[in-house]
């Protein structure tokens, strides 16, 4: 059920009853009932677009030092081999200091398991 259903079949449902009740019985938080979303600004594209640039020139620096320039590739199968073992490493292995030192994978299934 959409947030705008959820919101109608709380206004209709019990006239009687106040907003929060309403929400408690039908199992919504009251702030969902409020919350209209404002939509994308050109300011907040720019912002989102810098930040992933960020992450990703990172990401291309730390593959191109540490495997690529040590292991120079043989071609293009050989270079596509090299970047796949280095995107596995990244992932499973390699202890990233921003999210406390674990490997992302160790961070994401932790947080999916627990959900």
């Amino acid at each position: 059920m959409s947030t705008a259903d959820k919101r109608q079949q709380a206004v209709k449902t019990y006239p009687v009853l106040s907003l929060s009740k309403r929400c408690k019985i039908l199992g919504v938080s009251r702030s969902t009932i409020y919350y209209k979303p404002k939509g994308k600004s050109a300011l907040n594209e720019v912002l989102m677009r810098e930040i992933d640039n960020i992450y990703i020139e990172h990401f291309w620096r730390s593959i191109k030092y540490e495997k690529i320039y040590l292991n120079p590739p043989n071609g293009g199968v050989d270079l596509r081999n090299h970047v796949h073992e280095y995107i596995t490493f990244y992932n499973t292995e390699r202890r990233h200091t921003e999210i406390g030192k674990v490997p992302p994978d160790e961070l994401y299934f932790k947080k999916k398991v627990a959900s």
